[in-house]
């Protein structure tokens, strides 16, 4: 926690639902793997073999391989919110991903100064929630089920 040498600092997080973030982070994952190779490069943490499997066969390989193994079959966008950031209630201030322009607006009344907005990347929609089967949202759930505890939703 950065406040034992901050005291006064304050901290914010951007959460979003697990399942949006899991989606996103496949279509990611698969574009980001297309640009790199057209700009004659290559991400060894992108060739992952799952990138032209079908979205449900995805969901199965992941539930199976659990989120303390996520890293093993997937980038680290895979990785919980909750492992990354740890409770929602240890924030003072906490935005939905969708509450961005809020989040924005916020730091800049608290610093009293206008700032330059963010830049967010939006992955491409190869993949969304309804080519997913209700057993393959289940499975997400049940792999995101800390983050869900813990308010990152």
């Amino acid at each position: 926690d950065g406040r034992i040498f901050r005291p006064n600092t304050l901290k914010f997080a951007i959460k979003r639902d697990p399942l949006e973030r899991w989606l996103s982070a496949v279509n990611w994952t698969i574009t980001a793997y297309r640009k790199v190779l057209e700009w004659g490069e290559m991400w060894p943490e992108l060739d992952v073999e799952w990138r032209t499997w079908d979205i449900n066969r995805i969901a199965r390989l992941h539930h199976d391989t659990g989120i303390e193994n996520i890293q093993s079959v997937a980038p680290d966008e895979f990785v919980s919110q909750y492992y990354c950031n740890d409770k929602v209630s240890d924030y003072d201030y906490v935005f939905d991903v969708k509450q961005f322009r809020e989040c924005h607006k916020t730091l800049e009344n608290i610093l009293g100064t206008k700032i330059s907005a963010p830049k967010s990347t939006v992955s491409n929609k190869i993949w969304t929630k309804k080519d997913l089967t209700s057993k393959s949202i289940d499975d997400i759930k049940l792999l995101y089920q800390d983050d869900y505890a813990n308010g990152w939703y």
